[in-house]
């Protein structure tokens, strides 16, 4: 205690405002969503996104957060950015109108082979997670559509930091609609008005 002023701690500086600020300047719709980033060295795989509410796992409640897993995207800094634009995603999907919109369009479009691609995913998902409650239909809308949509937005950033194609995850076969579709919702996420 200096001068009899008692010593208020604060919190520490958040490390990877940055990196959603940076995320919030490229892609302005996502920034109403006040998302947190964060690092969980004993999260295996890439990342995990959480709602602001209904989640004990959420390491922000109260907010949306992005908690990132040990993988070849966290330990360069420079990929963090896209990790929250590409799990910004989840947020869209559960509370935008126009990207629900969006993405109902391209549920109504997947071809027959992509169709079964998600039923084969789900299918997955009961056996690997059985506390996993979702409907085919609640799990296509939030985890088939959105890597169909990072495997074609995302392709560059894919690209540059795991050396992936940078034509896309070409085992989706983007119909010319499906690829049209998509560039709106990058361009939608983009815009700021």
């Amino acid at each position: 205690m200096a001068a009899g002023i008692p010593l208020v701690p604060t919190a520490p500086a958040d490390q990877y405002a940055w990196a959603v600020q940076q995320a919030n300047r490229e892609y302005p719709r996502i920034a109403p969503f006040d998302f947190r980033l964060t690092y969980n060295p004993k999260r295996e795989g890439y990342s995990e996104t959480f709602p602001p509410r209904g989640e004990e796992a959420n390491p922000f409640p109260g907010h949306w957060a992005v908690e990132m897993g040990n993988s070849p995207l966290y330990r360069d800094p420079r990929s963090w950015p896209g990790i929250v634009a590409l799990e910004s995603l989840h947020a869209l999907q559960a509370e935008d109108p126009r990207y629900q919109a969006m993405t109902t369009q391209l549920l109504r479009g997947l071809t027959p082979r992509q169709l079964e691609m998600g039923r084969r995913s789900y299918d997955q998902r009961l056996v690997n997670d059985p506390g996993d409650r979702r409907s085919y239909e609640q799990f296509m809308y939030q985890v088939f559509l959105p890597e169909m949509i990072r495997g074609r937005m995302f392709a560059p950033y894919f690209h540059r930091w795991e050396n992936a194609p940078s034509s896309g995850w070409n085992e989706y076969q983007y119909t010319h609609p499906q690829q049209k579709l998509i560039d709106q919702i990058e361009q939608y996420m983009r815009s700021s008005g």
